[in-house]
């Protein structure tokens, strides 16, 4: 008896310890939070989520759940819709403000809504759930991508860059005297915010980074940049490593505080690897953030 007594205290100590050393485990996803669904920018993909109810006047009770499942992807569609709205392009325009000036744009995000992923549950109280899931690139970002910030991309750049449909994407080999393979940003403590198409520039206002200076395939199908809000992962991201350069953002700009400023220095720098290894065309650039 003493000895499953000893048995036990000692498991129960070595658990004990083992507890005290486990941190929070805090998400490192960059995610807007709304009533309706979520953005996630570090995973590219928008969920939204809506619900419908079964009519009492159905007596089949099949029949009923599929009418209450119908109506909440309807729903869902909608809730969907408006959360793709607030996204941001940039400093100055979002997914709303084109919707609102272009009828096509509009029809377009309607299609978009279509080809996301569905999920349906029936829960409580004669509820269904629909959950639906976006990519923020791909369809989606190529179809606001003529609408992205001067310089306009021009025809013949497009044609050259054909959409991007469903292939992974092949990294181009860096040059042997590139001493980096992509670029980290750290902007916490500025209050930086989230963008489809975010600029980045220096101290002297010279602009660095923007849609311009990525390969059209790379810009729509895996966007100029990842968010995140920790800067032990965006190391290990496999869109950066195995050796990233890490930049500290010394400012924020523009109306919501989606474009980044650097220090000269540090731009130079940049501009020198890229030279190198040409890893800004192909959007190897991760952004840390706070929220």
């Amino acid at each position: 008896m003493k000895k499953i007594t000893l048995f036990l205290l000692i498991s129960f100590a070595a658990v004990a310890i083992f507890l005290s050393f486990q941190k929070p485990c805090h998400s490192k996803d960059l995610v807007q939070n709304f009533k309706t669904g979520k953005i996630n920018w570090t995973k590219g993909v928008i969920v939204a989520w809506g619900d419908g109810y079964a009519p009492n006047d159905v007596a089949d009770k099949n029949l009923a759940r599929e009418l209450a499942k119908r109506v909440a992807i309807l729903d869902a569609r909608k809730n969907l819709i408006e959360i793709v709205k607030s996204v941001r392009l940039d400093s100055k325009l979002s997914i709303e403000d084109i919707a609102k000036s272009w009828d096509m744009a509009e029809e377009n995000l309607k299609r978009a809504s279509f080809v996301s992923k569905a999920r349906t549950d029936f829960i409580a109280d004669n509820r269904a759930r629909a959950t639906l899931e976006l990519k923020i690139y791909g369809m989606l970002a190529d179809t606001v991508y003529p609408f992205a910030s001067e310089p306009e991309i021009k025809e013949s750049e497009k044609e050259r860059f054909p959409p991007f449909e469903g292939k992974e994407l092949s990294a181009e080999k860096a040059k042997t005297d590139s001493l980096y393979s992509g670029i980290i940003i750290d902007a916490r403590n500025l209050e930086a915010k989230p963008a489809l198409f975010p600029k980045i520039f220096n101290e002297k206002d010279e602009l660095i980074y923007n849609y311009s200076k990525v390969d059209y395939p790379y810009a729509v199908e895996q966007g100029m940049v990842r968010y995140t809000k920790d800067l032990k992962s965006a190391r290990k991201d496999e869109r950066v490593s195995p050796k990233p350069l890490v930049l500290r953002a010394v400012a924020v700009k523009g109306e919501e505080k989606t474009n980044i400023v650097i220090n000269t220095d540090d731009s130079k720098k940049l501009m020198k690897e890229e030279k190198n290894s040409g890893f800004l065309k192909q959007g190897k650039v991760v952004i840390v953030v706070d929220k």
